[in-house]
């Protein structure tokens, strides 16, 4: 699965994560306060599973995509989904 990283231009440390083919500015996860991004990476997750659009934790995602822009690095291979937790 292919990712896309955004930055937010108006705010400092202010990210948002996309899916390819998705909508533009449909928005898995932000950090920060931002209101105009323009995208800055992408990466892709490869996973032996696909994942779970409505159960994955996507605040993790965008901070492991994060550290991967840091590291300059476009390919996360075993990727494992993270699952948010339901109390």
């Amino acid at each position: 699965m292919l990712v896309h990283l955004y930055q937010a231009s108006d705010a400092e440390d202010c990210f948002a994560l996309a899916i390819e083919g998705e909508p533009e500015e449909t928005w898995r996860a932000v950090r920060g306060f931002g209101q105009k991004f323009q995208k800055v990476w992408s990466v892709e997750l490869q996973s032996s599973e696909a994942p779970d659009f409505l159960r994955t934790e996507w605040d993790t995602v965008l901070e492991r995509v994060i550290e991967a822009y840091d590291l300059n690095d476009p390919l996360i291979t075993d990727f494992h989904w993270p699952r948010q937790a339901f109390v």
